[in-house]
């Protein structure tokens, strides 16, 4: 039984990388050197419920509080799907698909939590 999971778990992730790695050849993945539009995003994610709003005013600030600090988060936003994305900005790949991300925050920002964790960098690249 654990096998056929580990297997299925394999499968699983390969899948998801072919479907990553075609998209970005393709050319579907955002420049990371896009600009990005503050205003225009503050504007879409206007009206946005409470719990989700609150998440969109703290956007670009590092919060203090570690594990404790994440698990309060979570708890407020219980009743909406969260989408978790550990980040780092000497990580290639995550300055890749942060455009992404980003782009994605914004257009289903008002149904879906985005929330994104410092993976090790200090204060001022983070």
């Amino acid at each position: 039984m654990r096998r056929f999971a580990a297997i299925l778990a394999s499968l699983a992730l390969v899948a998801v990388l072919a479907v990553g790695l075609s998209q970005a050849l393709s050319g579907n993945v955002p420049s990371p050197k896009r600009h990005f539009d503050l205003a225009k995003a503050e504007q879409q994610l206007s009206g946005a419920p409470a719990p989700l709003a609150s998440l969109h005013r703290e956007a670009s600030k590092l919060l203090p509080g570690g594990t404790k600090a994440f698990r309060a988060r979570m708890a407020s936003l219980k009743g909406y799907p969260v989408v978790v994305n550990k980040w780092a900005s000497w990580c290639v790949p995550c300055r890749t698909e942060f455009p992404l991300f980003q782009s994605q925050a914004v257009t289903k920002g008002k149904k879906v939590a985005f929330l994104g964790v410092n993976a090790g960098d200090s204060t001022d690249p983070a």
